[in-house]
């Protein structure tokens, strides 16, 4: 059928007459499929670094909170690389335990579904477990967390012996350390290549890291700018319990921009 339609595309397009085929249906189905999955990975990719950002954030909670237990550790001859080791591992059993849940969730929701919309599909969908899948997901889950752990866990290798005796002694932790640039930068370089697998087109890759990076940078701002306003005009009149509310906005250890 394609082969006589195609010396006729000439004269029906000047006839301004559109012309089908099986074959070219087809294509058209698979192509959108594969640009449907496609977007969808990238929906997912992103709700993935959403919640990457929030293990950061309950990771740096932990930190502080743990400051002093570092501190005992430096005290008993543990370096700074260890004690960030010994944390980082415990980090990193945890994020492949979630990734390994999530991975099992996503396996039976697959295998449920189709059943449970049986009744409504008008086809037969047939489905199966893909292990390549499986583990890219367990792979991309647990690299994401762990180099978002380490951005807050990274603090660790800095802190004193002195917090011991000083627990207001912050000097150690407070100060600029180039490797959160290093790891900020895998990150990135990860996001982009993850879009590259996606897409196929380094222009589209890199479109959507900048994109990425514009989002979160608005919803950063949107925080410090929250942040600012409540200091600068914090409503004094209001009742006690939404003056205590609003001022957890900005006191120390806030994770206001974070969310």
């Amino acid at each position: 059928m394609a082969a006589t339609i195609k010396p006729l595309e000439a004269r029906l397009e000047a006839s301004n007459i559109d012309s089908d085929t099986v074959a070219s249906r087809q294509q058209q189905t698979g192509r959108a499929f594969r640009d449907l999955t496609r977007f969808l990975s990238l929906v997912a990719f992103v709700a993935l670094l959403l919640g990457c950002v929030g293990v950061a954030s309950a990771v740096n909670l932990y930190v502080q909170e743990k400051l002093a237990s570092v501190a005992v550790l430096r005290c008993l001859g543990a370096s700074g690389r260890q004690a960030l080791l010994i944390y980082l591992i415990q980090t990193s059993g945890l994020g492949l335990l979630g990734a390994i849940i999530g991975a099992a969730l996503g396996a039976v929701v697959q295998l449920v579904l189709p059943k449970v919309l049986g009744s409504f599909l008008p086809v037969a969908v047939s489905v199966a477990v893909s292990p390549g899948a499986v583990a890219i997901g367990l792979v991309t889950g647990l690299a994401m967390a762990v180099l978002f752990a380490l951005l807050p866990l990274l603090s660790i290798r800095r802190v004193s012996p002195l917090r011991v005796l000083r627990a207001s002694f912050d000097e150690d932790t407070t100060a600029p350390d180039p490797l959160r640039g290093l790891v900020l930068a895998v990150v990135l370089l990860f996001i982009v290549a993850f879009a590259y697998a996606q897409t196929r087109d380094w222009k589209q890759a890199l479109g959507f890291a900048a994109g990425l990076l514009v989002a979160l940078g608005a919803l950063a701002g949107l925080g410090l700018g929250l942040r600012f306003l409540l200091r600068r005009y914090f409503p004094v009149g209001w009742s006690y319990v939404a003056r205590q509310g609003l001022a957890n906005l900005f006191r120390p250890q806030n994770q206001t921009v974070t969310l």
